[in-house]
């Protein structure tokens, strides 16, 4: 039997040039497009953290333990929760939704499993942002949210599709606060801040105090954006934490603090097509793939990765966005990685005209999620549910491309079709 070859190391030892980074920070910072902090660690240790923009802030405090809302990294912890009670025999993800919650639409034919991996067909009970029924200033309670995922019912037969649900989320956190008969801040505090050390990691229940408020810039000045009530999206988008904290989950989480290696691997999708593991998704940037989960909220943005070579962990979330959240992702690891970068120009960016044409949500049988293009200042971006947003470039007439992920989109506006082209092979979405 030949030899396993052996896995390539991306920093092939080098250290991590913190003065390129310091200074595209700084660079963003200065021209009011970004509020932030970014963390990298390797091999548990932090190589790399910074905090930026927050000195354009007037009259606000924060200190190195201020907190940022961090999303929907939130269901990738509660789904470590879930898979410690695999572990522990309480829980298996084999079971029906029905055992708990059997007046949900398909709930007897829905596993928990399906729920994780977002092919269980329910719907996203939190809504489009400019409708979204969340954001009061009183927290409207399980029964409503439970009414509304009644309501939405089902999308598709479970296994059948993949579609980003915040439905399955809500529903599982309560099924792990049921299961341990204790509110989700506590078994959050037990199973996972104590055990890591997160001192700074909190979910909305424990009314943590030093968080960041989230901003906008409007030209002149940076301005507070509304978010969500946290207390609507509990285990599933509430806790807040620090780039440092997310970075100590990553490493506690691969080196087996919280589970074993068995229930990890089976956590992450290794299939070359799918993108959603068991709560954990692929982050691909060229040819590394590391595995976490980004979050979002109506202005706080975030991403949180694990590059098992490298023993690699990258953390940033943004609470200030004026450059879009995506492309700062992008500078920041393009630099990590020693990869050629050009700062971007904010004073000669033109926007871009006729891109309505190509907008729309595109699907496939080939493919299990629907791929939303959407134009935004004149520029063209395309979005996977669930997934970060993504740039389109321009290259020639109808034809766009992400590099960093090789993806190559030709639009034929004519037949309300694309043709998408990555890893050497192209398919045919249709507009719906």
């Amino acid at each position: 039997m030949p030899a396993k070859a052996p896995e390539v190391s991306y920093l092939n030892g080098k250290a991590i040039n913190r003065e390129k980074i310091d200074d595209f920070l700084d660079y963003i910072a200065r021209n009011n497009q970004g509020i932030g902090s970014v963390s990298i660690s390797r091999n548990g240790v932090q190589e790399y953290h910074k905090d930026f923009g927050q000195q354009q802030l007037k009259g606000i405090t924060y200190d190195k333990d201020t907190q940022y809302q961090i999303g929907s990294i939130s269901k990738m912890i509660t789904a470590v929760m879930l898979m410690q009670l695999v572990e522990n025999g309480k829980l298996k993800l084999e079971e029906k939704l029905s055992k708990y919650y059997p007046e949900i639409p398909n709930a007897q034919k829905i596993t928990l499993h399906q729920m994780l991996n977002h092919t269980s067909g329910l719907g996203d009970y939190v809504g489009e942002e400019e409708d979204n029924w969340l954001f009061g200033k009183a927290a409207v309670g399980d029964k409503a949210i439970i009414a509304e995922i009644k309501k939405q019912g089902v999308s598709f037969e479970p296994g059948k599709k993949t579609k980003y649900s915040n439905s399955a989320y809500f529903l599982l956190s309560r099924i792990l606060e049921r299961l341990n008969n204790k509110p989700y801040n506590i078994l959050l505090k037990e199973n996972i801040t104590d055990k890591a050390g997160m001192k700074h990691t909190f979910s909305v229940l424990d009314q943590p105090k030093n968080v960041f408020k989230s901003y906008k810039f409007n030209g002149k000045n940076w301005e507070e954006v509304r978010d969500f009530n946290f207390r609507n999206c509990i285990g599933l988008g509430d806790i807040v934490s620090t780039t440092e904290d997310m970075n100590t989950f990553m490493n506690a989480l691969f080196s087996g603090s919280f589970i074993k290696k068995e229930t990890l691997d089976m956590m992450i999708s290794n299939k070359e097509e799918k993108v959603f593991g068991t709560g954990i998704m692929k982050v691909p940037f060229y040819n590394i793939t590391a595995y976490g989960h980004g979050g979002d909220t109506a202005g706080s943005h975030s991403i949180l990765s694990y590059e098992p070579v490298d023993k690699l962990s990258f953390a940033i979330t943004i609470n200030g966005e004026n450059m879009r959240h995506n492309d700062l992702y992008v500078g920041v690891l393009n630099l990590l990685y020693g990869r050629d970068y050009q700062y971007p120009s904010f004073d000669t960016e033109k926007p871009e005209t006729d891109l309505k044409k190509y907008e729309g949500e595109y699907e496939t049988k080939e493919i299990p999620i629907p791929l939303t293009v959407f134009s935004k200042d004149g520029s063209l971006f395309a979005q996977g549910k669930g997934q970060p947003e993504f740039p389109l470039k321009k290259m020639e007439k109808n034809k766009y491309q992400f590099e960093q992920a090789g993806i190559i989109i030709l639009f034929l506006p004519e037949s309300k079709q694309m043709e998408l082209t990555q890893n050497g092979k192209t398919f045919l979405l249709t507009k719906k």
